[in-house]
């Protein structure tokens, strides 16, 4: 493990782990929590950013477009943000979309969805489905299209997909995740195994979180847990996570459905216990190795993307 991310290890450990474990008020825990990750926020050099909203069927959702200079105007990255469905935003995120983005030479456009537990789901899901459907309404063709997200937003990206396989929409050119929550019983075994040893995630709130975003719903919903959609004529997926982090095994499962199913997947584990340790590219090299991997598999996914 390199010195950076130790330090970002013991830093998360100190400051973030016992505020998602121990703020009562969610609402109060989304202040601190978004004021913590704008603290990893290295804009990558050139970064622009720009508020606008996607539309689609009289419904709006506000967004945020990052990238470099001079991107392809025909290739767009839809970049779904985590936050255990209550916190985090476009602006937590949007220097990791732009680096991405910039690299492969097009933009990103980050959906602000509502969060719970003001807004229950269906609603964020709902603005995310908004979302692709106004991508394509701007002009965009799927297979131009990239799709994919961390965390809660891991969840929100499988549950888009299966949400265009079963309304035969027009399928992406590709997907991918960073510790992607799948299962939202929170069934798998290393949520327990890996509780000392994951440096962001407390056990103890999620089955409340998972109350929060899906309140008197079905678990077992493709929508909110996607290791029970059918992703058939899905496209490739790469799938990141850590080792030792609670959510490897969510990954796993995912990895197993969508092969199963036909489906392109595959899942790199990095010898870590951070979760989305990917948002600290430009300060620990194990996350710019990671945002390099990702960026080469986009590539050879879209052959008219920047090379």
């Amino acid at each position: 493990m390199s010195l950076p991310l130790r330090f970002a290890s013991i830093s998360s450990k100190l400051f973030f782990k016992p505020a998602l474990a121990y703020i009562g008020n969610l609402k109060w825990m989304r202040r601190y929590l978004d004021f913590l990750t704008k603290l990893n926020g290295i804009n990558p050099k050139g970064a622009i950013y720009e508020k606008s909203s996607l539309l689609h069927n009289g419904q709006a959702v506000p967004v945020v477009w990052a990238g470099l200079a001079e991107p392809s105007q025909s290739h767009v990255l839809l970049y779904i943000h985590g936050g255990g469905f209550i916190f985090g935003s476009a602006d937590t995120h949007k220097h990791l979309a732009a680096d991405i983005a910039g690299q492969l030479g097009i933009k990103a456009v980050l959906p602000n969805y509502r969060l719970a537990p003001e807004h229950v789901f269906p609603k964020g899901f709902d603005d995310v489905v908004t979302s692709y459907r106004g991508l394509l309404e701007m002009g965009y063709q799927a297979q131009n299209i990239i799709i994919g997200g961390d965390s809660a937003g891991g969840n929100l990206t499988f549950a888009l997909l299966a949400y265009i396989a079963a309304h035969k929409l027009p399928m992406p050119a590709c997907a991918f995740t960073f510790a992607a929550l799948t299962d939202l019983a929170n069934s798998a075994k290393s949520i327990t195994e890996n509780a000392t040893k994951d440096c962001v995630l407390a056990a103890n709130r999620f089955s409340e979180m998972s109350f929060a975003y899906a309140q008197g719903q079905d678990f077992k919903s493709p929508y909110l847990s996607p290791i029970f959609a059918d992703f058939t004529g899905a496209p490739p997926v790469l799938m990141q996570a850590s080792e030792n982090e609670m959510l490897i095994d969510d990954s796993r499962a995912m990895l197993k459905v969508l092969t199963d199913q036909g489906v392109d997947a595959r899942l790199s584990v990095f010898g870590n216990g951070f979760h989305v340790f990917q948002i600290l590219r430009g300060f620990v090299p194990e996350a710019n190795l990671a945002i390099t991997e990702l960026v080469g598999f986009i590539k050879d996914q879209m052959p008219g993307a920047k090379r």
